[in-house]
């Protein structure tokens, strides 16, 4: 039975495999004009997979994944739809491995004893788990760095902003010393002169903080507001952001004993497993002994 079943489920996974490599290849605009008439499928499978790409970040925790993805600064251009496709096929193939490892082990000694359910679950457990953790992890790292970086940048403009100086040069001359956010002021410089108003606008869209929203929203008013009246603004936008950083420090600081357990526990993970690993291989030789002598 399991000569059958194993072939089986090894071809069906390889397929997966494949199918999810070549779904995401596309056309060039000629290739596809040219191709049109003998490749009509072709068209529709694109269209099927970008209504899937679409769905999967139309959902719940598609869009969570996305807001996440953004606030870690997008890793390598990856979408939802890319990560969650790396996930499946790593995913794929370590149970594909294991799956032909432990046929061949099965068949040498007719039994499930030579079965690698440890490691094929192990592995199950970190390619699912720990991209999630590692992003999640980039996310609140580069979320405080964002936080200092708009402290600083509303601080300096309360220092940069006078009556004849001009708002562009003012945002550009505050953010000359930062890292993240100057990307984003730099395309905020490029298209100020066609909208400032979009600009300023999209500039609280790309960071995606709901801390950046207020000084967004003081950039906006300059235009209708003293000068003196900015200052404050901006002080107290300072002042917000850090009640927030240490609102952030303190959490960090409660978290830190669970994380130190956390990893205290992982060496003594490993020896329970350990110890267990032998009566597991014991039970499943039984077990296959017993069916067999049935």
């Amino acid at each position: 039975m399991l000569s059958v079943i194993i072939p089986a489920v090894l071809t069906v996974g390889l397929g997966l495999i494949i199918f999810t490599f070549t779904a995401g290849l596309k056309l060039g605009r000629m290739g596809r004009l040219a191709n049109f008439q003998r490749y009509r499928v072709k068209a529709k499978w694109q269209l099927w997979l970008e209504r899937w790409r679409k769905s999967e970040e139309a959902t719940k925790a598609g869009r969570k994944l996305k807001e996440k993805l953004k606030l870690a600064g997008d890793p390598w251009g990856l979408t939802v739809f890319h990560y969650q496709a790396i996930k499946l096929i790593l995913l794929l193939i370590w149970i594909l491995y294991w799956g032909f490892i432990g046929f061949l082990r099965m068949s040498l000694s007719g039994s499930l004893e030579g079965a690698p359910i440890i490691p094929l679950t192990l592995g199950i457990i970190v390619i699912w788990l720990v991209p999630d953790i590692a992003l999640s992890l980039l996310a609140k790292r580069r979320k405080t760095i964002l936080l200092f970086e708009i402290s600083r940048l509303s601080h300096r403009l309360t220092l940069c902003i006078t009556e004849k100086s001009e708002l562009r040069e003012v945002i550009l001359r505050a953010g000359r010393t930062l890292k993240v956010l100057k990307p984003y002021l730099h395309e905020l410089s490029v298209q100020w002169n066609k909208n400032q108003y979009e600009a300023i606008l999209q500039l609280g869209s790309r960071v995606g903080l709901t801390e950046m929203y207020p000084l967004v929203n003081t950039l906006v008013a300059v235009s209708h507001v003293e000068r003196g009246e900015v200052a404050r603004m901006l002080e107290q936008q300072v002042s917000n952001i850090d009640k927030t950083l240490e609102h952030e420090i303190q959490k960090k600081i409660e978290n830190a004993p669970l994380l130190i357990i956390f990893l205290i526990m992982i060496p003594f993970m490993v020896v329970f497993v350990l110890m267990i690993y032998p009566w597991i291989a014991y039970l499943s030789d039984q077990l296959s002994t017993s069916f067999g002598g049935e």
